[in-house]
C-alpha cells in the first residue's frame, strides 16, 4: 500500500469533533474511561501523539474500524462508499481530495497493550484503503 504523505494538523473545529469521538461515544469512553479527564487533556494527548504508519495486517485487525472490510473486499471502492453512506459520511470529498493531492488530518488510534482501536478517522482510512493507500495515524498510548 502506498503511503499518502500530505498530512496536516487538525483545524480547531476538526479537533473539537475528534475530541467528541471520545467523550460523546459511549463505546469508546467505556473502553478507555481514563484516557483523558477533560477535552483539553485529550487535545494535548492528540497533539503530542506519535505518528505511525500502520501495516496492512494492523489495519485488518484495527478495532472499531471498517478498514479491514474494505481491504478484504472484491470491490474496495464500492465497499468504502457503502460504509460511508451507512455512517452518513461524505467519502467523495475525501476521494476528490486524494485526487487533488490535498492535505488531510491523521486518523487517531488508541494503543492499549498492543491492541489498536480507532478513535477517529474511519472514513479517511476506508477511502485510502479503497485506493490501495494508507495515511499516517496519530497513536495515543493508553495504560
Amino acid at each position: 500500500m502506498k503511503v499518502y504523505k500530505k498530512i496536516r494538523n487538525f483545524t480547531k473545529a476538526e479537533l473539537e469533533e475528534e475530541v467528541g469521538e471520545y467523550f460523546q461515544n459511549a463505546q469508546t469512553f467505556k473502553k478507555f474511561p481514563n484516557l483523558a479527564n477533560t477535552p483539553e487533556e485529550l487535545v494535548r494527548l492528540i497533539k503530542d501523539a506519535e505518528v505511525a504508519v500502520l501495516t496492512k495486517k494492523q489495519l485488518m485487525s484495527l478495532d472499531n474500524s471498517d478498514v479491514g472490510d474494505v481491504l478484504k473486499s472484491d470491490d474496495p471502492y464500492k465497499q468504502a462508499t457503502q460504509i460511508a453512506k451507512e455512517n452518513e459520511r461524505n467519502i467523495n470529498k475525501i476521494f476528490k481530495g486524494i485526487i487533488n493531492n490535498s492535505t488531510f488530518p491523521m486518523p487517531i488510534v488508541i494503543n492499549k497493550s498492543g491492541n489498536l482501536y480507532l478513535m477517529a478517522g474511519n472514513t479517511r482510512l476506508c477511502a485510502f484503503a479503497a485506493l490501495n493507500m494508507t495515511i499516517p495515524v496519530k497513536i495515543i498510548i493508553s495504560s
